[in-house]
Parts: structure tokens; C-alpha cells; sequence
């Protein structure tokens, strides 16, 4: 993999026209490097630019994505996706290891801390966390739930159950 900071005249050529595009265009590129080889290219910019294996392998123009795309959002799931693609096509090994470098460490159930009402945790989560805190009665378990009112940002308790809690 490339030296962070160690870049060619072509690679900074590139990377300041990539923000024209929005995206890898390898014909553009082609165009600013002098018109040339497609390999070439990719040799050049090897570690600044990823083919993505989700896209055709055979493809050498399309499906290409920039490192700080590429190595940055679900990067286990992407690690997976390129350790299946290397097994068939070898081009995908720089993938693979970079992607293993920006993998994220493991978590402990310990290390996560989650605030009561955090959104993105399911609704049935906090309805059987609340039955089980309480011990709601297995007959009345599925008349005591939890539900979010987006409208107004917060959470209810629905059921007509007649619990009391003591």
C-alpha cells in the first residue's frame, strides 16, 4: 500500500479533479494522466483508488471508489465482501489488506453505553426489557408494549392490561 503524504504528479492531479466528479471516472483520469493505460493508472493511484468487488472484476473503467470511501463506513462488511473476492481474482488482495488496517477494535459488552430512549435501538427491545424489569405475567405480556411517537419525540407505554405495578 502507498505511503500516506508520498504522492506523484499524477496522483495529485487526480485527486484534485476528483472533487469535479464526485466520483472515480477513469476515462477523466486517463485524459488528465496523458491518455494513459488503464493499468498504468491504477498502478499509479494503487491505494488511493479501490475497485469496489461488488462490482465486474473483468471492468477495468467502472466501479472504482476513492480510499476515504472505500475504507470508511461498514468496514467488517466490506472486509468480507473483498476476502471472498480475493480468493477468485487477486487484484482484490490490496483491499483486503487495507481494509484490515482501518478495522475497528472488537467491543466489550462493558465499553458500549446506551442511554434509555436512544432511537436506534428496536421498539420490541425496550418492551421486553421493560416485562422483563418488571415481571409482567406471561398472560399479559403481549398487551404491555413499548411505542415511539416520532411526532413527539418520546416514548409510551400501550396496553389496557389492568397491571399495577407495586
Amino acid at each position: 500500500m502507498r505511503r500516506r503524504g508520498v504522492q506523484s504528479q499524477g496522483e495529485n492531479r487526480c485527486l484534485r479533479r476528483l472533487s469535479e466528479r464526485a466520483c472515480v471516472d477513469m476515462g477523466f483520469m486517463s485524459s488528465l494522466m496523458g491518455g494513459g493505460k488503464q493499468d498504468d493508472i491504477v498502478s499509479e493511484l494503487r491505494g488511493i483508488i479501490f475497485k469496489d468487488p461488488a462490482s465486474d472484476p473483468d471492468d477495468l473503467w467502472n466501479g472504482w471508489q476513492t480510499a476515504d470511501e472505500y475504507l470508511s463506513g461498514n468496514v467488517r462488511g466490506k472486509l468480507a465482501r473483498a476476502e471472498k473476492a480475493a480468493e477468485a481474482h487477486p487484484q482484490y488482495r490490496i483491499n483486503v489488506d487495507s481494509l484490515r488496517e482501518v478495522q475497528p477494535k472488537e467491543l466489550t459488552a462493558t465499553e458500549i453505553e446506551v442511554k434509555l430512549g436512544t432511537t436506534w435501538i428496536p421498539q420490541e427491545d425496550y418492551s421486553d426489557f421493560l416485562r422483563d424489569l418488571l415481571d409482567v405475567p406471561e398472560a399479559y405480556r403481549d398487551d404491555f408494549n413499548i411505542r415511539y411517537l416520532d411526532s413527539l419525540n418520546e416514548y409510551r407505554l400501550d396496553g389496557n392490561s389492568g397491571l399495577s405495578v407495586r
